[in-house]
């Protein structure tokens, strides 16, 4: 670590209040408007756990792995509730944690319970097994007519 990187965490330090109940390290200087604290490294602006990440978890600042929080406090940034994700696990912990607006949905739109057992992922979106099923049964018969079309059109070109 460099005698600057060192200097910087003495002052990120100084805005440093631990919770002794969540071991959270909240940081109480400088906070965007969605309460995360804030940095500037080398004439940037980073997320102080992306910053604390950077130098704790070496990972890296222009990296494309984000840095979410065991505590979901975003303002903490003990390196002990940070890991690095994909896109894809933060979107999922940002569900499992019932922040996502359709987190609180328990129904699909059609009345079908969101149980364990009824729904599937598809692009970041729950979807209902019995509705896929409905859908398909209702297109069987057209998708079946279609391809008997283009199969008998083809055999009757011959025909002639």
């Amino acid at each position: 670590m460099s005698p600057r990187d060192t200097y910087i965490l003495d002052l990120i330090f100084r805005c440093r209040l631990k919770d002794p109940i969540t071991k959270c390290w909240n940081f109480t200087c400088w906070k965007n408007p969605d309460g995360y604290g804030q940095v500037i490294y080398e004439n940037k602006i980073y997320s102080i756990h992306r910053f604390i990440a950077y130098l704790c978890l070496n990972i890296p600042l222009d990296s494309e792995l984000h840095v979410l929080h065991k505590c979901d406090n975003p303002s903490c940034f003990n390196p002990l509730h940070l890991w690095g994700g994909s896109h894809w696990e933060n979107h999922m912990d940002y569900v499992r944690k019932g922040k996502h607006h359709n987190a609180s949905k328990t129904h699909c739109p059609s009345g079908h319970p969101y149980s364990e057992e009824n729904i599937y992922w598809h692009r970041f979106r729950r979807k209902c097994k019995i509705c896929r099923a409905e859908w398909i049964e209702e297109h069987r018969e057209e998708r079946n007519k279609i391809r008997n079309q283009q199969y008998y059109a083809h055999k009757n070109r011959f025909i002639k």
